[in-house]
């Protein structure tokens, strides 16, 4: 009901706002699970083949990570949480994921 509540409300403030119906909020069990997820986030460009390299994904916040905490250590951090490339997202279904237009729910 709460939800429903919520997305009626965003509704009304803008029709034209794209909403993740689906989206599932996420606390991280531990500092592995956030590292892990973290470089799932970062990997995605290349998973998705949007870039072959990070440096060339203009839309990623890995610039800023790497202008904070440099070569060395964002290597050290991949290198130390591989996880990320066989990660499946538990809370995510891709099926259930959906983005929808508030236009085509009035």
């Amino acid at each position: 009901m709460v939800y429903h509540l919520g997305g009626s409300w965003v509704l009304y403030l803008d029709p034209t706002y794209v909403l993740w119906w689906n989206y599932w909020d996420y606390c991280p069990r531990n500092d592995t699970d956030y590292m892990t997820r973290l470089n799932y986030l970062l990997y995605n460009p290349i998973k998705h083949a949007y870039t072959n390299d990070l440096k060339d994904h203009p839309f990623s916040s890995f610039h800023n990570l790497y202008k904070i905490k440099g070569h060395a250590e964002l290597t050290h951090q991949f290198q130390n949480y591989p996880n990320y490339q066989t990660l499946i997202l538990p809370e995510v279904d891709d099926e259930d994921v959906s983005f929808q237009s508030l236009e085509s729910q009035s």
